[in-house]
């Protein structure tokens, strides 16, 4: 985001909160990219939306991987970074998904399902669903995965094998981190997991490493 609002690369200032608002989520919070795009082949994953935000009680609803609706806690850093990003978004309605898609097919799409005719053609497709108040498609998964390539480079993030730091790995950082401080049950929460064990399980790489360094202190 910072290197948008100083110019570096060319991306539009909504465009910026949009991305620090994405990466927070994930790595901050542990939400999954699934709870948090669309994906067009499952009905029930419509992307999450505004309305769907309860900063009172720090929390946003996503339907997560149980297929249930579920509360994430939110962190003061990413409650501070949609909070900004709302304020650039300015939905005009809770139904509006948090990270709109920006294919142009799908949101005229969107307006001829609701409306039942072609916008204005002297009007942008964006401002005829405000007018209209028709909540354009949320962003796709693989637009997420798109989203997150373009920072890593942008990053000049050099991974092995040329990967990209991918929705599921922010998730796991957060996780990694929580339990190489000692607080496996705050990771376990964090990450919605429904039991401790799934969580020793998750990282048994730390706690053998963790075993293995409490052995040497031993035998010093």
């Amino acid at each position: 985001m910072d290197l948008a609002l100083e110019g570096t690369i060319d991306i539009s200032r909504e465009i910026a909160y949009r991305d620090r608002a994405i990466v927070v989520l994930l790595a901050g919070a542990g939400v999954r990219g699934a709870e948090l795009f669309r994906d067009p082949r499952d009905d029930d994953r419509n992307g999450v939306t505004w309305g769907d935000i309860d900063l009172e009680n720090h929390s946003l609803e996503v339907f997560g991987k149980s297929r249930q609706y579920e509360r994430v806690g939110l962190p003061s850093a990413a409650q501070d970074a949609l909070q900004r990003y709302r304020r650039i978004a300015d939905p005009p309605i809770d139904d509006w998904p948090i990270f709109p898609t920006n294919h142009a097919p799908s949101k005229y799409a969107a307006y001829r399902d609701a409306v039942e005719e072609d916008p204005d053609a002297d009007v942008a497709i964006d401002d005829a669903l405000r007018s209209a108040q028709v909540p354009p498609p949320a962003l796709t998964k693989a637009g997420g995965r798109s989203v997150m390539k373009r920072l890593t480079k942008e990053a000049s993030i050099n991974l092995e094998n040329g990967e990209y730091l991918k929705p599921h790995g922010a998730r796991r950082a957060l996780g990694a981190e929580l339990y190489e401080k000692g607080h496996s049950e705050l990771a376990q929460s964090a990450l919605r997991h429904k039991s401790i064990e799934t969580t020793h399980e998750s990282y048994s790489d730390i706690q053998a490493k963790d075993v293995a360094d409490g052995i040497d202190e031993v035998r010093e």
